[in-house]
């Protein structure tokens, strides 16, 4: 007799007599927990952040930026020098923005880097550092 014949035959006998299968404990599966969208210190400075990116957007009603895709009218902040550290919190690294703009400077980096609004990041200072340390010897 073969496996799937044996199958069959308690499947008809099940039907048969009206007896239920009995149901096979699952394995233990691991369970893997979610990776978090935020760390503990990062959710401590956006409870900071929130009133202060209100308030700005609230003082400064115009989108600043003027991209060629521009609303005029602010709907976030556009943190110039990223979002890294301190950067996050300091008003003077912040511009208001309409998410147009916004999007704008994150897929035309030449244009926004050309204009102002968007300077170079920890890694870029990093590798002309790094440049001018190997030319200087």
């Amino acid at each position: 007799m073969t496996e799937g014949s044996k199958y069959m035959q308690d499947r008809l006998q099940q039907k048969i007599t009206g007896i239920k299968p009995v149901k096979q404990k699952k394995k233990n599966i691991l369970r893997r927990t979610p990776v978090k969208k935020f760390s503990e210190k990062r959710l401590e400075q956006n409870k900071v952040y929130q009133p202060i990116s209100q308030e700005f957007r609230k003082n400064h009603p115009r989108c600043a930026i003027k991209s060629p895709d521009c609303t005029k009218h602010t709907q976030g902040v556009h943190h110039v020098e990223g979002r890294v550290g301190d950067d996050f919190l300091d008003k003077t690294k912040m511009l208001p923005s309409c998410n147009a703009c916004n999007l704008y400077i994150e897929t035309h980096s030449k244009w926004a880097k050309e204009n102002g609004f968007k300077k170079p990041n920890y890694k870029s200072k990093l590798s002309k550092l790094n440049e001018s340390s190997t030319s200087a010897n």
